[in-house]
């Protein structure tokens, strides 16, 4: 193909805002109130972080990540949380927030509830693809099909506990993995043989 070349990106482009070395568009006044809530040790931990997931068992998630309007742009870093109902067989309700710091600028609040919106919410570019999935997963988990079919989560299986991390929880390296799905269907099955 022809045309122009993309603009190439800086390699540590992640740790350009000087607020909090690796924290993209957070204004000064947040990344002040976070550390002075932090430890140094938790600090350094999220400055490095740039997308951060979990769930909190059994049934709620957390996701915090950057999302850009413009293409190569840093974008505004947003939390969205998740909670997830059973409401009958093969259904389920989701509820979806987005949580911003309550003393952060109007401003703030405004740009990361658009970003979260347009990328997470209900009618979300990502929302509605993942909401694509998990519907023909779900729809083909129960068919003949796949009865006998097995689901490992095998992946990250050499993954090793991420000896830096100085917050409580349980973190691995490299963090694309199915870490998070063993230990919830771990702690699912301690529940239903009592364990707990």
């Amino acid at each position: 193909m022809g045309g122009e070349h993309p603009r190439p990106r800086p390699r540590h482009r992640s740790r350009a805002q000087p607020v909090l070395p690796g924290v993209r568009r957070l204004p000064q006044s947040v990344a002040d109130d976070m550390k002075g809530a932090l430890s140094p040790e938790q600090v350094e931990v999220f400055s490095r972080v740039r997308t951060a997931v979990g769930t909190l068992f059994p049934n709620l998630s957390f996701l915090m990540q950057p999302f850009s309007l413009v293409p190569g742009e840093p974008g505004v870093r947003f939390v969205t949380m998740r909670l997830y109902h059973p409401v009958g067989p093969g259904r389920m309700e989701m509820y979806s927030w987005c949580l911003v710091p309550k003393d952060a600028p109007q401003e703030y609040k405004d740009e990361a509830y658009r970003a979260y919106t347009l990328a997470f919410g209900q009618a979300g570019t990502f929302e509605q693809d993942d909401f694509e999935n998990w519907t023909k997963v779900t729809r083909s988990a129960a068919s003949t099909m796949v009865r006998d079919l097995d689901f490992p989560y095998i992946m990250g299986m050499d993954s090793a506990p991420a000896e830096d991390f100085a917050g409580p929880g349980h973190v691995v390296v490299p963090y694309v993995n199915d870490t998070n799905f063993r230990n919830l269907w771990t702690r699912w099955g301690d529940y239903l043989v009592g364990e707990v």
